[in-house]
């Protein structure tokens, strides 16, 4: 990406990631809200089913 990216301050940006993981019982997806100036994860969820709930969840618990 083209973009700035520098972050001055702690909770001024949000990202979010997502993955998926192979485990003994099936797929895992795994959603993660990052802070950027700190690169820490805020929050994370996971599910058995990549839906709009997975990252729903991640974002309302780390607000």
């Amino acid at each position: 990406m083209d973009r700035d990216v520098t972050v001055m301050a702690s909770d001024q940006e949000w990202v979010a990631e997502f993955t998926y993981l192979w485990t003994t019982e099936g797929w895992m997806y795994v959603a993660v809200v990052l802070e950027s100036y700190s690169r820490r994860a805020v929050d994370m969820s996971m599910l058995e089913t990549l839906t709009v709930q997975l990252v729903a969840d991640a974002l309302l618990t780390a607000m």
